[in-house]
């Protein structure tokens, strides 16, 4: 069981933003990762994000987050060192992202700890929870959207849509390492 549907899954090898910004931030690569997992929260929550023909809902994300407009809101959350992380790369960041595109605070929210029961009461609540592993090619945003089991249900914009996490995984490689989590609440 699960929350959303594979329309409202996001690619990141898609996102035409982030080969602009990883050119300008001097990367071999630029994560988009945190942006998809996002938008794919606000989208399964109802929250729409508005975008010009063509474009993925994380590029406007991207935008928002890498915009020098906004990075006096991104500060009240945390002094981000711009030439060194950029605000797509700070979890603390997307807790703003409600704020800014929806002028609330009800749509998605940052806080420190994660659980397995903690996404089992989020689903119940209709509630995606983005999360941060260690996974085999780095530190990665992916977004829970249910259980099963003994396993957490999820999507990650770089491997796939509805992909199942075994708790051992989970407990290794994302609670002990980032613990750390972002909900996307329901409209």
């Amino acid at each position: 069981m699960r929350l959303g549907n594979s329309s409202h899954y996001h690619d990141q090898k898609n996102d035409a933003s982030a080969a602009l910004f990883k050119r300008y931030f001097g990367k071999k690569k630029f994560i988009a990762c945190g942006p998809c997992t996002a938008a794919m929260g606000f989208e399964i929550g109802g929250w729409p994000i508005v975008c010009t023909p063509r474009e993925q809902f994380s590029d406007s994300i991207l935008m928002i987050l890498n915009s020098p407009h906004n990075y006096n809101v991104l500060r009240g959350r945390r002094v981000l060192d711009y030439d060194k992380y950029p605000p797509n790369e700070v979890p603390q960041t997307y807790d703003v992202l409600g704020q800014i595109l929806y002028k609330t605070d009800k749509a998605c929210k940052f806080s420190w700890g994660i659980s397995f029961d903690q996404i089992k009461n989020n689903f119940k609540n209709k509630i995606t929870t983005m999360m941060c592993g260690k996974f085999p090619f780095g530190g990665h945003y992916v977004l829970a959207t249910g259980y099963k089991d003994d396993k957490i249900i999820y999507d990650d914009p770089y491997k796939g849509y509805n992909l199942e996490m075994d708790l051992d995984f989970f407990e290794k490689k994302i609670r002990k390492i980032f613990n750390w989590r972002v909900d996307f609440f329901p409209k």
